[in-house]
C-alpha cells in the first residue's frame, strides 16, 4: 500500500543519550543502561511520603537533590561497588546529561543532576541487583540507590 504523497514523516523530539548509554526496558519499567545492557544507577536522597513506603511513587527526582547528594555521597569503599559512570575527556554536556567531577578530578556523567553509577552485583544485562538499597544517615534520612528511568 502506498502512503498519500500530501503527507511526511516528521520526528517530534529526539533526546541526547551519551553515545555509551541505551533505553531497556527491565520487567515492566524503562531503565537507563550501558551500551552493554548495564543498569545505570542513581543515589537519591529518601523522601517521606503518606501513606505507605514506596519509592516508585514518590515524587519524582529533582537536579537540585541530585547536585546535594553529589559525587561526596560514593567515595572509598563505596567504588568497590558502585562503579561512577565515567564521561570521556571530550563529552559536552547537554540537554538532562551533565558532567559531575569527583575528587579525585574524574569526570563523571550525571543524569538530571544525580551522578550515575553501575553496580558490580550486576553480572548481566538485566539485571537489577543494586536497586532499592538504603543507607541511614541519622536515623531519620536516608540515602538510597535506584535505577534511573528515563
Amino acid at each position: 500500500m502506498l502512503a498519500d504523497a500530501q503527507w511526511h514523516p516528521a520526528a517530534l523530539r529526539s533526546y541526547f543519550l551519551p553515545a555509551a548509554v541505551t533505553v531497556r526496558k527491565n520487567g515492566s519499567e524503562m531503565v537507563l543502561a550501558t551500551a552493554e545492557g548495564m543498569t545505570l544507577y542513581a543515589r537519591d536522597k529518601f523522601r517521606f511520603s503518606f501513606g505507605s513506603y514506596s519509592v516508585h511513587e514518590d515524587p519524582p527526582p529533582t537536579s537540585t537533590v541530585g547536585r546535594a547528594v553529589g559525587t561526596a555521597a560514593c567515595e572509598g569503599d563505596c567504588t568497590q561497588t558502585w562503579v561512577p559512570f565515567k564521561a570521556p575527556a571530550d563529552a559536552q554536556p547537554t540537554g538532562f546529561w551533565s558532567i559531575a567531577m569527583r575528587g579525585d578530578g574524574t569526570r563523571q556523567w550525571a543524569y538530571q543532576g544525580y551522578p550515575i553509577y553501575t553496580n558490580t552485583r550486576d553480572k548481566k544485562p538485566g539485571d537489577m541487583l543494586g536497586r532499592d538499597l538504603f543507607d541511614y544517615t541519622d536515623g531519620s534520612n536516608a540515602l538510597y540507590w535506584r535505577a534511573v528511568q528515563p
